[in-house]
């Protein structure tokens, strides 16, 4: 499995400089000081633009890209997946330590990025030039100054062919991985399937970013609305929703066998976050309907 001997090649390199690594969108412990910038002009432009976001920019995460036959089929499958937005970051969440403290949040890492102008969740878009509009704005309020410096949580990939999810934090496990990816090309699926329609529920944008930010802060124990029905539902009931959309493009792949024991045993489990939070107090906690609290304690869903 390639992302399994990736991870084993870089844990090998890291032994041998006395190092250990962890999967987590943020930094857990203290860190020596900002990144170096890159080399490129790109990436000394956005400095200079951008000033200290730059410095605050050590995160990772777990970004998907899934091919499209072109850039309108690109448009119309972000336009499909921007309600599953809240959903996948949920999922994903893997980083409530930031710099020695317990943030009080799932994913840090989405509180960070947000607050940079171009990541938020994309605008609607059905065609090439709903994109070419989009980028042209942003152009104009000086927030990008080209594909590559756009920045949303799913987006038309700039120099290929691809549809680019970067919601996720890094993941934990590698069986994470693979779950958040199969979802992510089913996603794909389910929006270029012919005759396929927008899911019936599209939220504003603003709605939208309020949704992830609640992702963000409560991960798999919040409240959510459904894109299928509209209704404020729990996280469990959502992933329900979002499996039921997607098991016939699950089913249709060499995969399905091993996809839906993955799906098996996500649903009801503890994200990367609650894992985390349990490894480093020391206690195991365990609830099927996945409330968890930051202290522990079992409450209904936020």
């Amino acid at each position: 499995m390639a992302i399994a001997e990736l991870r084993q090649y870089a844990v090998d390199a890291a032994a041998k400089l006395g190092c250990r690594l962890l999967a987590s969108g943020t930094p857990p412990l203290d860190r020596a000081g900002p990144p170096p910038i890159s080399v490129g002009e790109r990436y000394a432009v956005l400095h200079r633009r951008f000033g200290n976001l730059i410095n605050e920019q050590g995160t990772c995460g777990t970004h998907v890209h899934v091919a499209v036959p072109n850039l309108a089929a690109a448009a119309r499958a972000c336009s499909y997946i921007r309600p599953w937005l809240p959903a996948l970051a949920c999922l994903t969440a893997n980083s409530p330590f930031y710099e020695g403290t317990d943030t009080g949040y799932a994913s840090w890492r989405t509180v960070l990025l947000s607050r940079w102008p171009t990541i938020t969740p994309p605008p609607p878009m059905n065609s090439d030039l709903d994109y070419a509009l989009a980028l042209e704005s942003l152009n104009a309020h000086g927030v990008a100054f080209n594909p590559q410096t756009v920045y949303w949580w799913v987006r038309p990939a700039p120099h290929y062919s691809t549809v680019e999810i970067r919601i996720a934090d890094s993941q934990q496990d590698v069986s994470a991985v693979l779950l958040y990816a199969s979802i992510a090309a089913a996603l794909v699926d389910a929006a270029l399937a012919p005759g396929a329609t927008n899911v019936p529920v599209t939220l504003d944008t603003d709605e939208l970013r309020l949704e992830i930010w609640r992702a963000a802060r409560y991960g798999t124990e919040t409240i959510l609305r459904s894109p299928v029905s509209g209704l404020r539902v729990g996280f469990w009931q959502l992933f329900d929703e979002l499996i039921a959309t997607l098991a016939p493009y699950f089913a249709a792949t060499a995969d399905a066998e091993a996809i839906f024991g993955l799906i098996s045993a996500m649903r009801g489990a503890a994200n990367g976050a609650i894992r985390r939070r349990v490894a480093r107090n020391g206690r195991y906690l365990s609830d099927i309907a996945g409330e968890f609290a930051i202290d522990g304690r079992k409450r209904t869903p936020h």
